[in-house]
C-alpha cells in the first residue's frame, strides 16, 4: 500500500440556472438533480480513515474537461486549441453533515499523484467544491459579479483555501478560518475530506478536478458539470 499524507488546517460559457423539475429535466435530461449521499450527526468523522465514512453510501459521478471557450486567457485559447486536458473522468463523493458544518470526502484515480513543484512546467493535483451563493449563480462561468461563488480549494502540496470567484477569472483568496483538509493518496487514487461551516446560500455545489501530471492549473480542468443536491440537516 502506498500512501502520500497530508493534513492541514486554518465546459460551456453557460449559466446553469435550473429552478424546478421541468426546467432541470430540460437542462439535463433527466427527472432528479445528482443527490449527495451522506448522514447528518452529532459530530463529524475525526478524518479520511474514519470507519464511519464507509458506513455511508457514495454518489460516482462523470467530470468532464473545461470547454476551451470558457477559458479566460487568451493565452491558453492560442496554445490549447489542439491539445487535451481535464483527464480525471470521474469522482466518487460522500458527504457528513452537523447542525452547522458540511464535510464531503472525494476520491478520484491518480496513478502519478503529484505533490511537489519540480520546476516550471511541473503542476499540482487539486480538487475544488464550487458553492453557489444563490439560485442564479452560473455553475458554467464560475459565478457572475451579482452572484458570486464561494469555492473550499484543496492542494496536493497541503495548500488549502476559501475562494470567492465572480466569474471567469476573478478568483479571490478570503479568510479560510474554520475550514479543514486532509487527503491521502492510496495505492493510486487520491482520498480528500474538506469541512467547514456550510456555506450562505442554497444547498448545492459542483467539483472541479486538476491533474498535475496531465499539466492541468487554472482553468484547464475536469469539472461535474451538474449542481449536486445536498439533503437538508435533519435528526
Amino acid at each position: 500500500m502506498e500512501i502520500m499524507a497530508f493534513r492541514v488546517s486554518g465546459e460551456r460559457r453557460e449559466a446553469i440556472r435550473c429552478r424546478g423539475r421541468q426546467n432541470f429535466k430540460a437542462r439535463f435530461g433527466r427527472d432528479e438533480m445528482l443527490q449527495l449521499p451522506g448522514v447528518a450527526k452529532v459530530f463529524e468523522p475525526s478524518g479520511i480513515l474514519d470507519p464511519a465514512w464507509g458506513k455511508i453510501d457514495a454518489l460516482n459521478t462523470d467530470a468532464v474537461p473545461t470547454p476551451l471557450a470558457a477559458q479566460p486567457s487568451e493565452y491558453l485559447l492560442e496554445t490549447y486549441g489542439d491539445r487535451s486536458w481535464g483527464a480525471i473522468g470521474s469522482v466518487t463523493l460522500r458527504g457528513w453533515q452537523t447542525r452547522h458544518n458540511l464535510a464531503i470526502l472525494a476520491e478520484w484515480e491518480a496513478q502519478a499523484p503529484t505533490a511537489e513543484f519540480n520546476g516550471p512546467d511541473s503542476f499540482l493535483d487539486r480538487i475544488a467544491f464550487f458553492f453557489p451563493s444563490s439560485e442564479d449563480t452560473p455553475l458554467g462561468t464560475m459565478g457572475s459579479e451579482e452572484h458570486p461563488a464561494t469555492i473550499w480549494s484543496w492542494r496536493s502540496d497541503k495548500k488549502l483555501e476559501r475562494l470567492v470567484a465572480k466569474g471567469p477569472g476573478t478568483i479571490t483568496s478570503v479568510d479560510n478560518a474554520g475550514l479543514y483538509a486532509e487527503g491521502m493518496n492510496i495505492d493510486g487514487r487520491w482520498r480528500v475530506q474538506i469541512s467547514g461551516t456550510k456555506p450562505d446560500g442554497p444547498m448545492l455545489f459542483s467539483v472541479a478536478l486538476w491533474k498535475g501530471a496531465a499539466a492541468d492549473r487554472g482553468g484547464l480542468k475536469s469539472f461535474v458539470p451538474d449542481w449536486i443536491a445536498i439533503p437538508p440537516y435533519s435528526r
